[in-house]
């Protein structure tokens, strides 16, 4: 699909003047009749800022990333840009189409087939009868879904239903595309494609608005970051600057969170293209990130196999004082801990420990033969401190501890017991250092002038 932007005078596409949007939530239904009475008078509701006074404007082609935790006034924004919420007060101007890839297929019919569906979502999105027809091939070549598209809806994968409807949206030829999290859904070569078709796009003078939690993606596509928190924007400027931030601000201790927070919302009046080293640099608020342990990082995934004569107890992860933690520094050392309990002994027993990252790849890990002299004199209802010291070579993420024991059974090694997704800990970032990737090879740069 090609694209062509209209010429204009404005540089600006898109400008948000002190946008605000806030919800009434009243306790009972009679609650409204009644504020419906008495007017303002007496309230009977409770008033949610889920945006405050949000100023920003942006220009034609850029890639600009909006960024936050969950809650943080995201989704909110971009409805209020895609026009399907009004704001409370302030103002939106756009100069141009936009096209906005929130809650994709919201307007598809399940009992309906594809063809049919694009026919209506593509008239719904403002293309006429003869515009749709023009674009029908391309539309299902994109979406590369095959003969499902003479099929009704409802029989589609989420896959191959966000497929379909990333084509329907993009075929508008809109001057704004809005992409949110949605994309996730597809697999890794229609992401692939997706990403491909938004850099073709950029690259004929369109506007991207990009929401990720992908910091790496955010910081490869885009030119530009807003970091929004509790409805209010904090931060605007370069995307390294902003996600580094980001993160001292997301893994940072919650007695901390406050101050820091306000340490970068102070520096929002300065402009996007402001040199912030000195910045990121600094202790934000003379606060040093620290190991800690977070109650909430717990994995709703574990499993403990069968136990085949031994079980795995009380597995954690401390640090070098025997501190329980689950929020780690980079090239910090730790330790990964846990009792052995045996039912009965098995010769040529072994322990081990896995570290795996969120989606299931294997890092690295250690299984190790328990010495002879500990294994003579083991029995039944013996327990067995293991230990594991490792040094966090890892680039900030969130990854998991698989733990095994296992031994000889018949002719065959094979596990005591194992625990899959047995602890889960979050590897904090460090400001003035970005790895790339997963592992932290201790690359150290250096530089001298050539002669």
């Amino acid at each position: 699909m090609s694209y062509k932007f209209p010429p204009s005078d404005a540089d600006e596409v898109l400008t948000l003047d002190d946008i605000t949007k806030t919800y009434f939530l009243f306790a009972h239904p009679t609650d409204r009749i009644k504020q419906w009475l008495f007017g303002p008078s007496k309230t009977y509701y409770e008033a949610i800022k889920a945006l405050h006074s949000t100023t920003f404007s942006v220009k034609r082609g850029e890639t600009v990333a909006i960024i936050g935790k969950n809650g943080s006034g995201k989704s909110t924004l971009l409805q209020i840009i895609a026009g399907t919420l009004p704001p409370t007060s302030g103002t939106l101007k756009l100069n141009g189409k936009i096209a906005a890839l929130l809650e994709l297929g919201s307007g598809f019919n399940p009992e309906f087939t594809g063809i049919e569906n694009i026919h209506i979502n593509a008239a719904i999105l403002g293309l006429t009868k003869p515009e749709i027809e023009g674009k029908l091939d391309s539309i299902i070549q994109f979406s590369g879904i095959g003969d499902a598209i003479y099929h009704p809806v409802k029989t589609y994968s989420s896959g191959m239903f966000v497929r379909l409807a990333y084509a329907v949206t993009t075929a508008t030829n809109p001057d704004i595309l809005i992409v949110d999290e949605a994309l996730a859904v597809g697999d890794e070569r229609f992401q692939r494609k997706c990403f491909a078709h938004m850099e073709d796009f950029r690259s004929r003078g369109g506007t991207i608005l990009f929401v990720s939690h992908s910091m790496p993606t955010v910081l490869e596509l885009c030119n530009r970051a807003i970091l929004i928190d509790q409805g209010e924007i904090l931060l605007d400027a370069s995307p390294k600057q902003v996600v580094s931030l980001y993160h001292k601000l997301l893994f940072a201790p919650t007695e901390h969170q406050l101050k820091i927070r306000e340490a970068i919302r102070s520096q929002t009046a300065v402009s996007a293209d402001t040199n912030f080293s000195l910045l990121a640099q600094q202790p934000i608020g003379e606060t040093v990130l620290e190991s800690h342990f977070d109650p909430s990082l717990i994995p709703e995934t574990t499993i403990s196999y069968q136990s085949s004569g031994a079980e795995i107890l009380n597995v954690s992860i401390t640090d070098m004082d025997g501190k329980p933690v689950n929020m780690l520094l980079p090239r910090h050392p730790y330790k990964v801990d846990y009792v052995v309990r045996f039912d009965h002994v098995a010769p040529g027993l072994m322990c081990g420990m896995m570290i795996k990252t969120k989606s299931g790849v294997h890092i690295g890990g250690k299984s190790t033969l328990i010495p002879t002299d500990i294994c003579h004199t083991l029995v039944a209802g013996s327990h067995l401190n293991v230990s594991f010291t490792f040094t966090c070579l890892l680039a900030p993420d969130i990854y998991f501890l698989n733990c095994g024991c296992s031994g000889t059974i018949g002719q065959e090694s094979t596990f005591l017991h194992r625990i899959v997704d047995a602890a889960a800990f979050k590897v904090l970032p460090e400001i003035d250092i970005s790895p790339s990737g997963i592992v932290d090879f201790l690359i150290e740069p250096s530089f001298t002038l050539a002669s």
